[in-house]
């Protein structure tokens, strides 16, 4: 019906992150609550939370049975920015509606700058905690497979908010890429140059 599903191998490597011992200090922390669906990895990266980052970007990734939104909604209270879908928020049973759930996010995590919400074929929107409500640009292209969408949006915005890009075309930007990989089968390909310059 339009939605992916996902046979997940289990005992692989990001089943089994030791704990890691950061040898320089790091701007930024970028996680997936897929890869602590087991303890071991869950650890280390509650012994990575206790650093300083300037920027903690939580991905939250439903995928079933590898989903708890218990711990998902503990992991958002180290967070400055949480990236989820229109179908994932849902699940955190926290509004009726988009909106509701991602402002009430910001309200319970004091530490969150921002939710950022992809919306499918509506491309997708940030609450910001100071700048409130920003919308994309509309995605325009045809899906072929909507698979590493999500991703590519994220390390888009994430790479442009780094670099001090203000939230909007961080937006645009992320929303852009996006838009290309849905139109290509697989999670990884090659990006034309005139894109790569438009989206970094």
């Amino acid at each position: 019906e339009g939605h992916p599903s996902y046979n997940l191998a289990s005992g692989v490597a990001y089943d089994n992150i030791p704990k890691t011992e950061l040898c320089e200090e790091y701007d930024a922390l970028a996680f997936g609550s897929l890869a602590i669906r087991e303890y071991n990895s869950y650890k280390a990266l509650k012994d990575l939370l206790k650093k300083d980052y300037k920027t903690v970007f939580y991905d939250v990734n439903v995928r079933m049975p590898h989903f708890y939104p218990g711990l998902a909604k503990e992991l958002m209270s180290y967070c400055t920015i949480v990236k989820l879908s229109r179908e994932e928020a849902g699940y955190l049973e926290m509004g009726e509606n988009d909106e509701e759930i991602c402002l009430n996010i910001l309200k319970s995590y004091p530490k969150l700058e921002m939710v950022l919400l992809t919306c499918d074929k509506d491309g997708a929107v940030v609450y910001h905690r100071q700048k409130g409500k920003l919308i994309s640009p509309m995605p325009k292209s045809k899906p072929v497979s909507t698979v590493g969408a999500g991703d590519s949006f994220s390390a888009c915005y994430l790479a442009n908010y780094l670099n001090g890009v203000e939230s909007e075309e961080c937006l645009s930007r992320a929303v852009k890429l996006s838009d290309y990989v849905i139109t290509v089968l697989g999670a990884v390909m090659e990006l034309p140059e005139e894109l790569k310059k438009e989206i970094i």
